[in-house]
């Protein structure tokens, strides 16, 4: 078992919780943390859970509209002295029985500096859980992987997009974006991770399916008629169209493997996430596989 997550959320590493009485804290108004849903699986680990709500005069006034009651939001408000004062109210509602707190993960949007100050703040050990999107957590993590991408040397275009590659033979030398006209961004390898309809990593006309960016062969029936299923609430087979693939994800064009570019994700052919469920598990194996083959 493997997973990616930060050092200040809860985890049961063992498949069980290092405490046998905690206090869950949520905020009051706060609709997107289900404590109570947290405290009944805890309770199946044997471990007695109190849910208390707390709120302070900066939450309270952002709870007079319901839409504003959001974690990014709770977080932008819990800084400096606003955060002392909802590490005081979490200290006065928990219980001196209680071995350690939960909270939801609703602090610490623009860096670490705020958990370390809740925590520290606190008079008993604390995890935070995530919420439901968007997610602080969520967003703390993605920041750290785009630092460490940047810090290895990678680069990120914001806001930019890939509309065409120079293919040299069987491989792919350089690829153009929207934004830098004729420059071209070269590499020894490149991964394919666009998605599909949904994020415009595939196109389609009367005519056909078709890759927008590099123009890779597509796996999908020739006749229209084979892209949908009469019944709206079926599989529809156009959810599982997607690029053509070999055993090491390497794509084709013009049906040649080009050695050098890999695909990932829901780009692929074969792959319905709506279906089964599964759009983020293969983003990750595949973007995971694909870098083994290219280190390897």
């Amino acid at each position: 078992m493997a997973w990616l997550t930060l050092s200040e959320m809860a985890t049961a590493a063992d498949g069980s919780m290092p405490w046998k009485n905690v206090t869950i804290v949520n905020i009051k108004g706060f609709l997107d943390f289900n404590a109570g849903f947290v405290a009944a699986n805890l309770a199946k680990q044997g471990v007695k859970a109190e849910i208390v709500e707390v709120t302070t005069p900066q939450l309270a006034a952002l709870r007079r509209n319901p839409s504003e009651m959001r974690a990014t939001n709770i977080a932008k408000a819990l800084v400096g002295e606003a955060l002392a004062a909802f590490a005081a109210e979490v200290n006065k509602a928990v219980g001196s029985a209680t071995e350690a707190v939960l909270l939801p993960a609703v602090v610490g949007i623009n860096g670490d500096e705020a958990c370390s100050e809740l925590l520290k703040a606190l008079n008993k050990p604390a995890k935070l859980i995530a919420t439901l999107p968007p997610s602080v957590a969520g967003i703390r993590l993605q920041r750290a992987m785009q630092q460490r991408f940047q810090r290895l040397g990678g680069t990120i275009l914001q806001g930019d997009a890939v509309v065409k590659g120079n293919f040299v033979g069987n491989r792919l030398a350089g690829v153009f974006t929207a934004n830098h006209g004729n420059r071209e961004f070269v590499a020894d390898n490149f991964i394919l991770a666009t998605g599909n309809f949904v994020t415009h990593g595939l196109a389609s006309t009367r005519d056909g399916v078709y890759e927008p960016a590099l123009g890779v062969d597509i796996e999908c029936p020739a006749d229209r008629h084979q892209w949908t299923a009469p019944d709206i609430f079926s599989h529809q087979p156009f959810m599982s169209f997607g690029v053509a693939a070999d055993a090491q994800l390497r794509v084709s064009k013009e049906g040649k493997t080009v050695e050098n570019l890999y695909a990932t994700g829901n780009v692929l052919s074969g792959i319905d996430a709506v279906k089964n469920g599964c759009q983020t598990g293969v983003s990750l194996i595949t973007g995971l596989y694909a870098a083994h083959e290219i280190i390897k």
